[in-house]
């Protein structure tokens, strides 16, 4: 039986591909399955908050005239939710929200103070994004003028790259110990399995991801191999689909350390 069809209408004053499962971020998952040793970190983005005053002259895509233009229509700023653009939600790589800076150190889960910029889920399909949280305020950084040109910024593009230099610690040290690469999957699930918990409620949110990256834990659990502590890759052949999945179990095991969505890393996108 066929309906009446209904025309679908673009909100005007909302990006509809916040949180959408874009060809762009379909495109960082086709890179990672193809360089499985090699994780991605992305930014989360800086959206939340973002927004422009009444009769303010903005630029928007009008899909009328499939082109930019000029407006002056009162728009909502994005968010509180749902503010994670289109290239960040992909299902393979560690997208990065920020938060403010704990100068004495992670105690308990309300010092984690998320950035009011920070962008945040949930996506579309319902995914936990950021996956995890780091310092994105303030953050002592070198610039670009000089050898000696240092400065300190905001933004979710600060607490991405001061994860990704963690997680290559933390890759050789896996390395150096074990003889052995990691694999990106693994990588990614070892940096959330480890992370400080954060937010008002215990486990993953659409703010925090699974928590606030901790380097020395993630380190530590490597370390407790063959000493309380195994990391388990292997292959599951599940009908048509491939999945590439690690465990990381105590001895004897107590329980599964790992919701099904860090579990599991599909070979097919």
């Amino acid at each position: 039986m066929i309906g009446e069809m209904s025309v679908l209408e673009v909100d005007s004053t909302e990006d509809y591909k916040f949180g959408f499962y874009s060809n762009a971020a379909r495109d960082w998952d086709v890179i990672a399955y193809n360089a499985p040793d090699y994780l991605i970190v992305l930014s989360a983005g800086n959206e939340r908050s973002d927004g422009v005053s009444s009769g303010t002259e903005h630029w928007v895509f009008s899909p009328t005239e499939n082109d930019w233009v000029l407006s002056t229509d009162t728009r909502e700023n994005d968010g509180p939710w749902d503010c994670i653009g289109n290239t960040k939600t992909g299902k393979n790589v560690l997208t990065v929200g920020a938060v403010e800076d704990i100068p004495g150190g992670y105690e308990s889960p309300s010092q984690v103070q998320l950035t009011n910029f920070s962008s945040v889920g949930p996506l579309d399909d319902g995914r936990i994004k950021p996956d995890i949280v780091a310092n994105g305020a303030g953050l002592y950084s070198c610039l670009e003028q000089s050898d000696t040109d240092y400065g300190s910024y905001w933004g979710t593009s600060m607490a991405a790259p001061s994860v990704t230099g963690s997680l290559t610690l933390i890759r050789q040290h896996y390395e150096t110990l074990m003889d052995t690469s990691i694999r990106a999957a693994t990588l990614k699930g070892l940096a959330i399995h480890t992370a400080d918990e954060a937010g008002l409620y215990t486990g993953p949110d659409y703010e925090y991801g699974w928590g606030l990256l901790n380097t020395r834990k993630a380190v530590e659990m490597i370390s407790s191999q063959d000493d309380g502590y195994e990391i388990i890759e292997d292959l599951l052949f599940f009908f048509f689909y491939d999945f590439l999945f690690f465990l990381m179990i105590r001895r004897p095991p107590r329980s599964t350390l790992f919701p099904y969505t860090t579990l599991f890393r599909s070979l097919l996108y």
